[in-house]
């Protein structure tokens, strides 16, 4: 997203689950615990 945001789905894209996380200024990421909900062991 413009504002750093990190999305996992294009298609619902401004929902809040799939807000995983974000870009921060410095180059790092911040990822939330949303992401083990996409995510799942092989």
């Amino acid at each position: 997203m413009p504002d750093g945001t990190l999305s996992k789905c294009a298609v619902r894209l401004y929902e809040d689950i799939n807000r995983i996380g974000k870009l921060n200024d410095d180059g790092t990421l911040t990822i939330d615990g949303k992401l083990l909900l996409w995510a799942r062991a092989s």
